[in-house]
């Protein structure tokens, strides 16, 4: 009896290592097709006074992170990275980053977060009273569009649980009205979940976006963009560390979702967009702070917003920029930050 429950003990073992070498290729759909991904427009309204801090997407996407632990964990007392079931936890899958087994080509061993979360454009605005609405936007990547319904009663249980400071009454405690996708409704509060939310999904292929012939462009950067370049943050967007970022960015997240890296010249890109210049910037630095409850430590998230006009011959590089205005670009992405927008 001891010796039939150590094999079938070391059968399911072996089970779930293959199953967590599976998950490491993040590529749960179709290794064939482009990377799918989805951008679901959550409307809430609070229904007591709230006060948020002027950099939103840090408190949401900790309470999302909250929540989402808090209904789909049912192993708390360990850790996530030595959790046995963490291949098929939709906590882990999506809020952790899970290592690889391996390094990718662009040299991480990592999985990316298969979202962004989009906070509310309001940015100067951090008080709200009872019956104001807000806005947030949750963009799904990869297999991730199929844990939608999820993030959808996670979001439910984030108004009920209360966001912003503690006041007198308590957290600000909202309701999710609705969400639309594609500009289609998909839930509400009064219907629920309606069928085919998952028409909305679309298809992201770098090498289908046609380019634009131009020899200029403008991209706006909207939300703070945190680049590293020669092992430091820095506060210059020259065009060659903008498409470098691009360009790790979207290999990255191609090598993890969708059917694999994409055959790009990345070199050559690289180095033409050394040739691309500067005509106007208006950027500056905005320091963005957070608390981390991990790490027991205030953390500096900011980065650079405003706009800059580049000049050039920008044909090659406007599907990297196009990409990338839907997945965001820089570090901590999932806050929503590296938001950019472009234009001819």
């Amino acid at each position: 009896m001891i010796l039939h429950i150590r094999v079938m003990f070391q059968l399911w073992i072996r089970a779930i290592r293959r199953d967590r070498e599976f998950f490491d290729t993040g590529r749960c759909l179709n290794q064939d097709m482009p990377m799918i991904y989805a951008e679901y427009r959550f409307s809430c309204m609070f229904e007591t006074r709230a006060l948020l801090s002027r950099h939103k997407g840090s408190a949401l996407r900790g309470l999302f992170g909250y929540c989402l632990k808090k209904f789909s964990c049912s192993q708390r007392e360990n850790e996530c990275d030595r959790c046995l079931i963490n291949t098929t936890c939709v906590y882990f899958q999506i809020f952790e980053s899970p290592r690889l087994t391996y390094r990718t080509r662009a040299g991480n061993n990592v999985k990316p977060h298969p979202f962004v979360l989009v906070p509310p454009d309001e940015r100067e605005k951090r008080e709200y009273s009872a019956g104001e609405s807000f806005h947030m936007t949750f963009k799904l990547f990869g297999s991730a569009t199929e844990w939608f319904p999820y993030i959808l009663f996670c979001v439910d249980q984030m108004g009920r649980k209360g966001l912003g400071a503690r006041l007198r009454q308590g957290w600000g405690r909202f309701r999710l009205d609705r969400v639309t996708c594609g500009g289609r409704e998909i839930y509400s509060h009064r219907t629920g979940l309606r069928p085919g939310y998952k028409e909305c999904w679309k298809e992201l292929d770098v090498q289908k976006i046609q380019p634009v012939s131009s020899d200029s462009i403008q991209v706006l950067f909207l939300t703070p963009l945190r680049l590293k370049s020669g092992n430091r943050i820095t506060d210059s967007l020259d065009f060659q560390t903008l498409i470098r970022a691009c360009c790790r960015r979207i290999a990255t997240l191609e090598e993890a979702f969708g059917s694999g890296e994409p055959d790009l010249d990345y070199r050559s890109l690289i180095r033409l967009s050394a040739d691309v210049r500067t005509v106007e910037s208006d950027i500056h630095w905005e320091c963005v702070y957070r608390y981390s409850n991990r790490q027991m430590t205030e953390m500096n998230i900011g980065g650079v917003v405003g706009k800059v006009r580049y000049s050039g011959n920008m044909a090659q590089f406007w599907p990297l920029l196009k990409y990338c205005e839907v997945v965001h670009i820089g570090k901590q992405t999932a806050f929503g930050n590296g938001r950019i927008e472009v234009r001819p």
